[in-house]
């Protein structure tokens, strides 16, 4: 595997989706032009620090270097560590069932993050079959069909993995790719408007340093996202070839044509509910 992409990777996965579930609560907490920074930043400020605590026990724990790498089960080779660390077949078993109970607990939420952000999506009009998708379920009082449709994409994505490996991890390896250029579908225009179409809020960054950050951050986008669609190992071959690029090549393709075609029959964007200020709602009632 090329060192920048391995070592690039996981870091990626991590920051990539750290602000989802805040957008999907965007309207239902108070004050979230404050709270939601905060959020984001305690988020990312706890991941780092438990990451990095986790991270430096496992590489201590590692006697074996080459028996982590040529593991049994190449895609897994927390076992390996975890056998090396306790030295017993029990000690591994169990801490691999804490790590197996830490996703199950995981996957609701996930499945309720990406409901309500397909709900959020369908509620504006911008995904196929809208109205049926952004209907709440009066009985269970939630998006309750956008999550079976978030289900359904989930399960096709599982076959895909039981049928051929190598899609899976093409549309698993793509993810970073299309996060990071979301944020740049964001960060660019900011900054090639020079920041003149967006409201400053509590935490605006001064010019001096916005501006060397958002450059950055697209150069780190433009890099990165071509290094993400190298291949995995040398030499190349139909298995071990990284189809990222073809996936994302085709997804943007899609939803371009479908933002054309919708842009032109009647799509009118998020309904959005202009704020009162505090200062001007608290002199009101006073």
């Amino acid at each position: 595997m090329h060192a920048p992409y391995a070592r690039a990777l996981p870091p990626s996965h991590k920051r990539a989706r750290a602000d989802l579930i805040h957008h999907t609560v965007a309207e239902e907490i108070p004050q979230p032009k404050r709270n939601i920074p905060k959020g984001i930043l305690a988020q990312l400020s706890t991941g780092l620090i438990t990451s990095f605590l986790y991270y430096m026990v496992l590489l201590y724990a590692i006697t074996d270097i080459d028996a982590v790498l040529d593991s049994n089960v190449p895609s897994f080779p927390l076992a390996a560590i975890y056998q090396q660390a306790t030295r017993s077949q029990a000690g591994t078993v169990i801490l691999l069932i804490f790590f197996t109970v830490d996703i199950m607990l995981a996957l609701p939420g996930a499945y309720v993050t990406a409901g309500r952000m397909l709900w959020t999506l369908a509620r504006d009009d911008a995904v196929p079959f809208a109205p049926h998708i952004a209907r709440v379920s009066p009985r269970f009082r939630n998006p309750f069909v956008a999550t079976l449709y978030t289900f359904a994409a989930i399960t096709v994505l599982g076959c895909i993995y039981v049928a051929y490996g190598t899609a899976f991890s093409a549309f698993i390896g793509c993810f970073t790719i299309l996060t990071t250029m979301s944020y740049a579908a964001a960060i660019l225009p900011h900054l090639l408007t020079r920041r003149r179409f967006v409201k400053p809020g509590p935490f605006w960054m001064p010019d001096r340093w916005a501006y060397p950050t958002l450059v950055t951050a697209n150069s780190y986008i433009v890099v990165f996202g071509v290094i993400y669609c190298f291949p995995y190992v040398l030499p190349v071959d139909a298995k071990s070839m990284n189809y990222s690029a073809v996936i994302v090549g085709g997804l943007t393709s899609i939803v371009g044509v479908y933002y054309l075609w919708k842009r032109n029959h009647g799509y009118s964007g998020p309904h959005v509910v202009m704020e009162i200020e505090e200062e001007a709602a608290t002199s009101a009632i006073g």
